[in-house]
């Protein structure tokens, strides 16, 4: 498992977009050093006009000044494309990462994460990563960099005032710093709060019709008004922090104008300065409370980002299921083997208690059983989707558990009673997008699966739209779409899980006359409530409370 933790994490990030981040740096050092010099070139034009030693000096002089703030202007406007760029081209590899760590994970660990919550990692905590250690490195690292050549130019003409100023500097990073620590805990409450109430807001408006149809809007009403005043009281606490970055700013502001001010008022009265000092002792005064109000706001951006890096960190350290180097064969049937296997889903009661199961390649089996008695279950776990401890599951003479996730879902078929459709034309949905099946090979799938006529239904074939959440098609027709999905991949193994349940009678007939193309020549796993949908099965497998009872063929038990 790759090493996790969040400094490790962003080296491995920044490797991979190094060209980026080297320019990065070197835009924002240039821009650092500008900020500094640009000021001393100004101080000179004042002591020359002031010291009237003729045009050339103070038309020079000015000149350096207009060029360094230009230049400092430009490379402004490049650091923020560059830190666009950058910024996105980092987060959205660490997104990507993070999507594929949840679709790796058990799914016994899936309903403690609700969609909503996943978003809230994925948009928002994923951003913390690059924006902890681009203002850990850029800004707080640029901001004491350019706060120490300051100060540096500032000693070579007032030694005094510079070490008054790095005093209070000092100071006022360990009292940010002190802050910001006290903070991280209290963001890290305001995020989950945040995830757990984006979460809630999303399945009331996923479930808006069910809810109206049962006159449930008060009960919805009042979960809002409960997740909501749960935000609030989490994320006021996390708010009042920057509160207290900002009183102690106002402060070390406070103190570092009145000593420049004093310090120069002293020093001028006395002869000991020149005026264009004098600028630049208030010039310095006010570019070193820069550095420092930069310290104070990204502390309590630190703080948040922090939050964001602490919550991605939680989830990639839940453990994934771990893929194998084996591979099953590319073409055949797959012969299927199911050994004394038990299965709980955390509480310690098993849901599968013993199964034991053989079907030989090409062979066809169907299981009947009440809801809960654990169908499913055993499906999910022939299919890797969980994992499991106790029993074993072979597939080709090969141990589930050895074989690579690739070689798995290519020759695996598993069919779900819910179908998900894309925003995108037929083609998409049948192919997720992959653009390594043509369109003949499409269209030769459908007519296999005896659905020609039917797709014919369709005015633009393939490159008709269809609207997410099976918008503009039935469930029956969303399966269709799934068979022909299989289909495509040439599985050696078929798992169909209810797909014909709560279907009128003609779609019925469409579906198993397609299931029965599709399986032809393959090994078959099917479950069903009903035993005209199984009829087709060589034999029926009777379950109840996770166990495998009697065995039925077509004239009777075994």
């Amino acid at each position: 498992m790759k090493d996790n933790k969040p400094f490790a994490l962003f080296m491995r990030y920044a490797y991979r977009h190094r060209r980026f981040i080297f320019g990065l740096s070197f835009v924002y050092a240039a821009s650092t050093a500008l900020l500094v010099l640009a000021p001393q070139t100004l101080s000179r034009f004042i002591d020359s006009v002031h010291g009237g030693i003729g045009w050339l000096g103070p038309m020079l002089a000015i000149l350096l000044y207009l060029g360094a703030m230009l230049a400092q202007s430009v490379m402004a406007a490049v650091l923020d494309y560059q830190l666009v760029s950058v910024g996105q081209r980092f987060t959205d590899d660490y997104r990507r990462d993070i999507l594929s760590h949840f679709l790796s994970l058990d799914s016994r660990r899936l309903p403690g994460l609700t969609s909503g919550e996943m978003l809230t990692r994925l948009y928002e905590d994923a951003q913390g990563l690059f924006k902890y250690y681009y203002i850990l490195f850029y800004k707080l690292a640029g901001s004491a960099l350019a706060l120490l050549g300051i100060l540096a130019a500032l000693f070579m003409r007032v030694g005094l005032l510079s070490a008054v100023f790095l005093g209070v500097s000092i100071l006022a990073v360990f009292g940010f710093k002190r802050i910001q620590d006290r903070g991280i805990p209290k963001y890290v409450r305001r995020a989950k709060a945040n995830a757990a109430f984006n979460g809630l807001l999303k399945e009331i408006l996923d479930n808006s019709p069910a809810l109206r149809s049962l006159g449930a809007e008060t009960y919805a009403d009042t979960q809002n008004r409960i997740a909501m005043k749960r935000r609030y009281n989490e994320s006021f606490p996390a708010n009042l922090m920057y509160a207290n970055l900002w009183c102690a700013s106002t402060i070390m502001e406070g103190m570092m104008i009145a000593s420049g001010l004093l310090l120069a008022l002293l020093l001028w009265d006395s002869g000991s300065i020149s005026l264009g000092v004098v600028y630049l002792i208030y010039t310095y005064a006010d570019l070193v409370i820069t550095p420092l109000q930069d310290f104070r706001n990204h502390m309590g951006n630190m703080q948040s980002a922090r939050a964001g890096i602490v919550r991605c960190q939680e989830f990639l350290n839940l453990p994934v299921t771990t893929p194998g180097n084996d591979t099953l064969p590319d073409t055949g049937a797959l012969e299927l083997e199911v050994k004394d296997l038990r299965f709980s889903y955390g509480d310690n009661t098993d849901v599968l208690k013993g199964v034991n199961l053989t079907i030989p390649a090409g062979g066809r089996v169907g299981i009947m059983g009440e809801t809960g008695c654990g169908k499913s279950t055993l499906l999910s776990l022939i299919a890797r989707l969980n994992t499991f401890d106790r029993g074993t599951i072979h597939l080709g003479n090969r141990d589930v558990g050895s074989v690579n996730t690739r070689s798995l879902r290519s020759r695996v078929a598993y069919c779900t009673q819910r179908v998900q459709l894309v925003h995108g034309t037929i083609r998409d949905t049948i192919t997720l997008f992959d653009e390594g099946y043509s369109d003949k090979k499409i269209l030769d799938a459908i007519g296999l699966l005896g659905l020609s006529e039917w797709f014919e239904k369709f005015p633009h074939g393939l490159d008709t739209v269809l609207e997410m959440g099976e918008g503009n098609v039935s469930s029956g027709e969303a399966q269709l779409f799934a068979l022909i999905r299989l289909v495509l991949r040439d599985p050696g193994l078929v798992l169909l899980d209810e797909i014909t349940s709560n279907l009128d009678a003609v779609t019925e007939r469409r579906i198993l006359q397609a299931v029965r193309a599709l399986c032809e020549g393959r090994t078959v796993l099917a479950i069903a409530h009903r035993t005209q949908a199984l009829e087709w099965m060589d034999r029926i497998i009777r379950m109840e409370d996770g166990v495998l009872l009697t065995q039925e063929n077509k004239e009777g038990i075994i």
